[in-house]
């Protein structure tokens, strides 16, 4: 597990990174996004404030979540420059052993009188 990943378990967070990996197993997307840059999340802060906060940096982060038909699946191509939020959490790897990833949890965006949701953002 890496430890410097500990003190934001639970807590809100922007990841910016490069995603490397994706697979979809039935209503499930799990994605590896390389090098990410993990940031505290406030909704009282814009992205230009929060993106002056110290990052917390590790070599890959694994995001995990629920697809819906309302959102759909994942549409960023491979290897592109994503921005993602969610709240970090823990996850048992396939041998059995926990390590912490990032739960997406969906964000909405106000566009005139619509209301988009989204996940993996190019930057």
């Amino acid at each position: 597990m890496r430890d410097e990943l500990l003190p934001l378990v639970g807590k809100p967070v922007m990841v910016v990174g490069r995603l490397t990996a994706k697979e979809t197993q039935g209503k499930q997307l799990k994605a590896c996004i390389k090098s990410p840059k993990i940031y505290k999340w406030s909704r009282f802060e814009t992205l230009d404030q929060i993106k002056t906060q110290r990052p917390v940096k590790t070599d890959h982060l694994w995001v995990h979540a629920q697809l819906s038909s309302s959102i759909g699946g994942p549409e960023d191509a491979m290897f592109a420059n994503i921005r993602i939020f969610g709240h970090m959490g823990y996850y048992t790897r396939a041998n059995g052993s926990t390590d912490i990833g990032l739960m997406w949890t969906p964000c909405v965006n106000s566009v005139g009188q619509q209301i988009q949701f989204f996940y993996l953002t190019h930057k």
